[in-house]
């Protein structure tokens, strides 16, 4: 049970952060 949720934690944290530098990126490029 524990394993399995580390490792859909970690999926999701992937995504996550995949999705937050995306938005980062643009965000920079809009403003500049």
């Amino acid at each position: 049970m524990k394993r399995r949720w580390n490792t859909y934690k970690s999926k999701f944290t992937r995504t996550l952060n995949a999705k937050r530098s995306e938005t980062g990126m643009g965000l920079t490029q809009k403003e500049l």
